[in-house]
């Protein structure tokens, strides 16, 4: 029985990312049977990602396709917007320097330089994880982080970290528990989650 409220698990929990490509996906997948056996050992409600910037399709595709059906007990918290329809939207793996580089009024898309329309805010979002990174939907997201143009990526981390992550975290989790956690609990039960596809190699 799980004594305490945490349980942290290093991002180098059995991955080389130096590895060979086939050893790499044999690496991945034995790190997800590892991740479901220790929710399993510790009986833990949920596993909340930070920087783990990995997809995980094994982990929360259903039983009946051969994964381990933690879908809806996987949560993200990342430091960037991650709602579709949001104009501070930043999934992905660099979410503070694209922060910065859009409060200088440019993107690099596809390893090109594209100019945009500047914008000076970031923000935090904890979402579902999913079959994709950064795609799950999300359960609370913060903006309001301000961005400055000559920002390095350390400051606007800590920055947004205290003003973004940390309240959306907490926050979230909150509303989580308090609004969803039953209806996933039932859904689990009725086996209303099983049309997961996977969409993520």
């Amino acid at each position: 029985m799980l004594t305490e409220p945490l349980f942290k698990i290093s991002t180098k929990f059995g991955i080389d990312p130096f590895s060979q490509r086939a050893k790499r996906i044999e690496e991945k997948q034995l790190f997800e049977e590892k991740i479901a056996q220790l929710k399993k050992n510790l009986n833990a409600d949920l596993i909340i990602i930070d920087h783990l910037m990995l997809c995980i399709e094994n982990l929360v595709q259903t039983m009946n396709v051969g994964g381990y059906g933690l879908y809806g007990e996987m949560l993200n918290v990342h430091p960037g917007i991650t709602s579709r329809n949001n104009v501070f939207r930043l999934p992905g793996k660099q979410p503070t320097q694209n922060a910065i580089n859009r409060a200088n009024g440019f993107k690099i898309e596809h390893g090109k330089i594209k100019n945009i329309t500047p914008h000076f805010r970031t923000g935090a979002s904890l979402h579902f994880a999913g079959l994709e990174i950064d795609n799950g939907p999300v359960i609370a997201d913060i903006e309001g982080t301000p961005v400055y143009k000559d920002d390095e990526a350390e400051w606007l981390r800590v920055r947004n970290y205290q003003m973004g992550k940390f309240p959306v975290f907490f926050g979230g989790m909150v509303h989580f528990y308090s609004n969803i956690w039953g209806h996933i609990l039932e859904a689990k039960q009725e086996g209303n989650l099983d049309n997961i596809q996977t969409s993520c190699v």
